[in-house]
């Protein structure tokens, strides 16, 4: 692998992850039960001919990753990646310079969305995204394995932790 990879994800049964590379535009996927045997690292190449891809969320489905997704250095645009069709769908929310925050709800089919200042519910199903908040440059978000509770961090010269509990995820 790459010596710039990014945060690895974590499939949800745990026994694999993924990780992106940015000087190499490359996606890299680590079977974790081969570990003590070569080869344990693949590069996803599909992924990789899509151009760069900051991966961010493994669907607990199992079946989509998100992420941000890098035309040129200085846009990154939220997307969904689909491990079947292999195929990399941009979603419909204005590209932002410094990167996004993905993260899919239990359902697999809805994520939260932090791109150019707001944070949005994406229904993959269809229907326009939902801004849930308008947030500051800077902010990081971390949601919850159970989905229930976001973190966000909003970097001022005090302290500031702000939690948010999405309640019912099921509708």
């Amino acid at each position: 692998m790459d010596k710039d990879t990014g945060w690895m994800v974590w499939s949800p049964d745990g026994k694999s992850g993924i990780v992106s590379s940015i000087s190499t535009r490359t996606v890299w996927r680590l079977d974790s039960s081969r570990l003590n045997s070569l080869p344990s690292v693949e590069m996803m190449k599909d992924v990789a001919d899509a151009s760069l891809f900051d991966v961010q969320s493994w669907a607990p489905s199992g079946t989509l990753i998100s992420g941000s997704y890098f035309p040129d250095p200085l846009t990154a645009i939220p997307a969904v990646w689909d491990l079947a069709a292999r195929t990399l769908r941009k979603l419909e929310i204005p590209p932002s310079p410094a990167g996004s925050f993905t993260a899919f709800l239990p359902d697999s089919r809805r994520l939260l969305v932090s791109s150019a200042g707001a944070l949005m519910l994406v229904d993959l199903a269809g229907g326009p995204p939902r801004q849930l908040r308008t947030g500051a440059p800077g902010d990081i978000y971390r949601l919850s394995r159970d989905g229930r509770t976001l973190v966000i961090e909003h970097p001022v010269f005090d302290s500031d932790i702000w939690l948010m509990e999405l309640g019912d995820t099921r509708r």
